[in-house]
């Protein structure tokens, strides 16, 4: 019986992680969430998730190449993102020039700090590119994902 009821568990913790398409997933804290994965459509199949420099990096370039449909896939897929993270990657079309405007001339500033699952990369960005600032990412299933700025 005990054998039994650890594997149920181990079955249940395995489905319970959040990279699962589309699919409601209730998380340690007892909520439910709806997670996505986005990451194997043709619009972000250029995007190196492996790497949170990289995954910062398409935020600066799709400011200038205007390829806005490459953002809706960089945020957390699990939904644990703040509103500032979610607003980049649910970009409006109302928001599109303020976005270009405050990232066009934006850059990485500086050493990128990882631990463990999380990653905090430092950022220059605003109409002059003079603005500090750092946003945070996770790692879901080697993959690197926005959750905060």
């Amino acid at each position: 019986m005990v054998k039994i009821i650890y594997i149920v568990v181990s079955i249940t913790a395995s489905l319970a992680f959040c990279f699962c398409e589309n699919k409601e997933q209730e998380k340690n804290d007892g909520k439910k969430r709806i997670v996505s994965d986005f990451s194997d459509e043709p619009s972000t199949m250029t995007i190196d998730y492996s790497n949170p420099a990289k995954v910062v990096e398409v935020i600066f370039e799709v400011a200038n190449s205007l390829e806005f449909e490459k953002l809706n896939n960089l945020c957390d897929p699990c939904g644990e993102n703040n509103e500032s993270s979610k607003a980049i990657c649910e970009l409006s079309d109302s928001e599109k020039e303020k976005f270009v405007n405050y990232f066009k001339n934006g850059h990485i500033n500086g050493d990128i700090r990882i631990m463990n699952d999380t990653a905090w990369v430092p950022i220059l960005f605003g109409t002059e590119g003079n603005k500090p600032d750092v946003i945070k990412l996770i790692e879901r299933d080697n993959k690197w994902f926005i959750i905060d700025f």
